[in-house]
């Protein structure tokens, strides 16, 4: 069975991808994660895992998104939701300009 942090933090990086696309900044980070496993991951099976925004609650600075992984057969293993904010003092820095 995988363990259910490594489970969080494929989870994590995969709300978070559908949370950066959503900031006009392009970058954000985790407010809140909340994860429910509902069925064992086996690390010898394939999984697919879909996010989700909800663009109703987001704003430009707050993104609220889904997140389920299921087994090939349909059958929900996991589930999760969270919040990605981008943080009020984040100054943007062009790569190249402090080298």
């Amino acid at each position: 069975m995988v363990h259910g942090g490594a489970l969080g933090t494929i989870i994590d990086e995969n709300l978070g991808r559908a949370a950066v696309r959503h900031f006009p900044a392009r970058t954000g980070m985790t407010a809140n994660l909340n994860i429910n496993y509902r069925a064992p991951v086996y690390s010898d099976k394939f999984y697919s895992i879909h996010s989700s925004l909800d663009p109703e609650q987001s704003t430009d600075r707050k993104a609220y998104v889904r997140c389920e992984v299921r087994d090939m057969t349909g059958r929900l293993c996991v589930e999760a939701n969270g919040l990605f904010v981008v943080p009020k003092k984040l100054k943007l820095v062009r790569l190249g300009d402090h080298f």
